[in-house]
């Protein structure tokens, strides 16, 4: 494969991955479930021996998250492996900072809650009809900071 496709798949793949995390903090359910691959598989880092599969399983498993959860994943440390023109796989680290929903009290938001999370997604890209989409994604909780909130 020349260096120009594999750059090429490297970049749609990285957009994939970066649309992932930005679905999944906006709340948009759909979009997040639409990066999958229509028998994608996703592995979720505090329910790993549950998997979820299929966009409607994704899709049905994040609309029962409670309302008022905030996210904010910070991706980092991205890495794609190009196999061939039409599979990748990629790795990324991930901060995770969550909040129960509030009124912000000052100019600077509302506050975070203590946990705080290190981890990691492991994932497997497949080209499709509908272009680069996740097959397998394995979450990952490296370690943490802080207490949960009671």
């Amino acid at each position: 494969m020349r260096e120009e496709a594999a750059m090429l798949i490297e970049r749609a793949c990285e957009k994939v991955l970066m649309r992932s995390i930005r679905t999944f903090d906006e709340r948009d359910w759909q979009g997040f479930a639409d990066v999958f691959a229509a028998d994608g598989v996703f592995f979720r880092a505090n329910q790993p021996a549950t998997p979820l599969t299929g966009r409607a399983a994704i899709l049905a498993a994040l609309q029962s998250r409670p309302a008022d959860r905030l996210t904010r994943h910070v991706c980092t440390n991205v890495e794609i492996d190009v196999i061939d023109a039409d599979h990748a796989r990629g790795l990324c680290y991930l901060h995770l900072f969550s909040a129960t929903a509030s009124p912000p009290e000052k100019a600077m938001g509302g506050p975070a809650d203590q946990l705080q999370r290190i981890g990691e997604y492991s994932d497997e890209y497949v080209r499709t009809a509908d272009g680069w989409k996740i097959s397998k994604r394995v979450g990952i909780i490296v370690f943490h900071m802080g207490q949960a909130s009671s």
